[in-house]
C-alpha cells in the first residue's frame, strides 16, 4: 500500500491563525470568554522516534473575560497558575470579596506568581501550592489593603512549601486596629521570606497550624523581620 502522507511539519515559530474566540453566557447573566493570539507551533523530535508521530512545542497568549451584569458576584474564586509561572499587570486591581479568594501555582521548578498592584476587599487571602515537586513562590508587592486574614499553605499539602516574599507589612493587607488572632497563618509547609527589612505590625496575630511539613520564617543574611 501507499505510504501515509503526513506533509511537512509547520515552520518554526510559524503563526497560526487562531479560531474564533469562544464565549457562553451563564444563566444569571454574566458573558465568559476565551481567546487566543500569537499562537505557533514548533517541531520537537518524537518521544516515541516513530515515523508517523509528530511532537510539538505550543507557544500563545490565551485570553479570559468575564463581562455581562450578571446577577451573582463574583466572590470566592480561585486564579490558579499552571507550570511557567505568572505576572499580573500591577494596573489591574484585585478585589477580594466577602467569600474571600485563592491565588494557587502548581510549582515546577522556580515558578513565581507575582502583583504588585493593590488587593483591596473586605475579603481573606488563601496562597496555595498543590504540586508534589516544587516549592510555590508568591511575590505580591503591593501595598495592599484588604481587610481579612493572609493563610499560607494548606494542612493536607504534603510535599512542598508555598513561600511568600514580603517586602513590607503593607503587602499582608490592611494593619488590624487592635490585636486580632488569625491574621496571618502558616496553615502547613507555609513559608514567609522578608526580601527587605521591616516590621511586622504586632496587631497581625499569628497562627502556625498543622501539616505533615514545617512552616517556616526564612530571614536572608542582611535583612531583619
Amino acid at each position: 500500500p501507499a505510504a501515509e502522507s503526513t506533509g511537512p511539519p509547520p515552520v518554526t515559530g510559524a503563526p497560526i491563525a487562531a479560531g474564533a474566540p469562544g464565549t457562553l453566557t451563564t444563566a444569571d447573566g454574566w458573558v465568559l470568554g476565551v481567546a487566543a493570539t500569537k499562537e505557533s507551533l514548533e517541531p520537537v523530535s518524537s518521544l516515541t522516534n516513530a515515523p508517523w508521530s509528530r511532537e510539538y512545542i505550543v507557544d500563545g497568549t490565551f485570553i479570559g473575560t468575564v463581562s455581562g451584569s450578571g446577577s451573582t458576584a463574583l466572590d470566592g474564586g480561585t486564579l490558579e497558575s499552571g507550570t511557567i509561572g505568572l505576572t499580573i499587570n500591577a494596573n489591574r486591581g484585585i478585589s477580594l470579596g466577602t467569600g474571600g479568594g485563592t491565588l494557587k501555582t502548581f510549582a515546577f521548578g522556580n515558578d513565581t506568581i507575582t502583583y504588585n498592584g493593590i488587593i483591596a476587599g473586605t475579603g481573606s487571602l488563601s496562597l496555595l501550592n498543590p504540586a508534589t515537586a516544587y516549592s510555590g513562590k508568591f511575590n505580591l508587592g503591593g501595598t495592599n489593603t484588604y481587610t481579612g486574614s493572609t493563610t499560607i499553605g494548606s494542612p493536607t499539602q504534603a510535599n512542598q512549601e508555598t513561600w511568600l516574599y514580603l517586602s513590607s507589612d503593607s503587602n499582608l493587607g490592611a494593619a488590624p486596629s487592635s490585636p486580632t488572632a488569625n491574621s496571618l497563618i502558616l496553615n502547613g509547609a507555609g513559608a514567609l521570606l522578608p526580601i527587605a527589612s521591616f516590621t511586622l505590625n504586632a496587631n497581625r496575630g499569628l497562627t502556625i497550624g498543622s501539616g505533615s511539613l514545617e512552616n517556616r520564617i526564612y530571614t536572608p543574611d542582611g535583612i531583619t523581620l
